[in-house]
């Protein structure tokens, strides 16, 4: 009887977070709209589904935008966005302080920066009192208003870390890899002063495509101070050739999270919002909460971040120093060689922008 009433509990839970909410066509929306379909390949039952808390009402969130420029590029201003009920949301706020040391989710964002996806993010996570990691491609900010979006970011908080210039074209070559990775620290650099030395392989480290590279790459990697990070568990939206709704995508991630700390995978591609797309703006709060429901604090990954692996068939070198080379956590979910949203990286899209 039990089983029955959590999978009763859970459907009427679920209903009531798909039901849409009318919002004006001009202001993006985070509630949990249902825009896609199918459920993960290797769905759990429904007994063992994790949960998502429902969100009743909604209501417009107008984020702090200040307008300034550096180096000729204009910060890109931040939209409102309509956003569940945060009455939850507990005094202490939700970020990780300087001393936390309990459980940690790392939100972290590839193949941007866009002005569909990005900007709407930025703003949910000023409404939320967090930050997060953007993996940038360098090819995107050829653009002058993908360029003011980077600034954004980076002035609002948030970790900049580069995802190479040119996504799977990176993987032409040990060269192709060298230079696709400097010209994406250079065009972050121009972009924000800094230059990142963080780095997430397109695909991911066990991406077929680049494991033959890696004998090489991972040294040269190490030799320019360069660490680079995987991720746990995934919401499952660099798919293309299915699509999930807000509450699917939070599930996707929320199946494969769990120990102390959590890497999440999300994507801040470019999309056309009147084609068929995963509802990744949609699931974002739903994740947010869920994972603070489970006692996560958010943070964004810095240098005492401990690095996050999938399991290589070769030795990783050892970034100095020693802080910046953490190794994984024990108590960290180990990938598995199956489809995203689990850990292990098997497909993740061409960028789009």
């Amino acid at each position: 009887a039990a089983p029955v009433a959590l999978a009763v509990a859970l459907a009427v839970a679920l209903a009531a977070c798909a039901a849409p909410t009318p919002s004006p066509a001009s202001v993006p929306t985070a509630s949990p709209t249902s825009v896609d379909t199918p459920a993960p390949s290797a769905s759990p039952t429904p007994e063992a589904a994790p949960s998502v808390s429902p969100t009743p009402g909604e209501a417009l969130y107008v984020p702090e935008s200040p307008v300034f420029s550096r180096n000729g590029v204009e910060a890109a201003p931040l939209p409102s966005v309509r956003l569940p009920d945060r009455s939850w949301i507990p005094p202490e706020g939700l970020a990780a302080p300087a001393d936390w040391s309990g459980k940690t989710a790392y939100l972290t964002f590839d193949d941007g920066p866009s002005a569909t996806r990005t900007l709407p993010i930025l703003s949910i996570l000023q409404a939320y009192g967090i930050q997060a990691t953007f993996f940038v491609l360098g090819g995107n900010l050829g653009k002058a208003a993908n360029r003011g979006i980077l600034l954004r970011a980076f002035e609002q908080g948030a970790t900049i870390a580069n995802h190479s210039y040119s996504h799977y074209g990176s993987y032409d070559g040990f060269d192709a890899f060298k230079a696709s990775v400097d010209r994406g620290i250079a065009a972050i650099r121009n972009v924000t002063g800094v230059s990142p030395d963080l780095f997430r392989f397109p695909g991911g480290s066990t991406m077929r495509d680049a494991v033959p590279l890696e004998p090489q790459a991972l040294p040269w990697l190490a030799s320019k101070g360069i660490r680079y990070i995987d991720w746990s568990t995934s919401l499952g939206d660099g798919t293309a050739s299915r699509y999930y709704t807000a509450e699917e995508l939070a599930r996707n991630a929320l199946a494969s999270a769990r120990g102390d700390r959590v890497y999440v995978l999300i994507h801040d591609a470019a999309f056309d919002p009147s084609k068929p797309h995963h509802d990744t703006i949609g699931a974002l709060p739903l994740l947010i909460r869920a994972l603070s429901e489970r006692g996560y604090r958010f943070a964004p990954i810095t240098d005492a971040t401990p690095a996050y692996h999938f399991r290589l068939r070769i030795p990783t070198p050892t970034v100095p120093p020693g802080p910046t080379a953490t190794p994984a956590p024990s108590d960290a979910p180990t990938p598995t060689p199956s489809p995203e949203p689990t850990a292990t990286p098997t497909t993740e899209p061409p960028p789009a922008s």
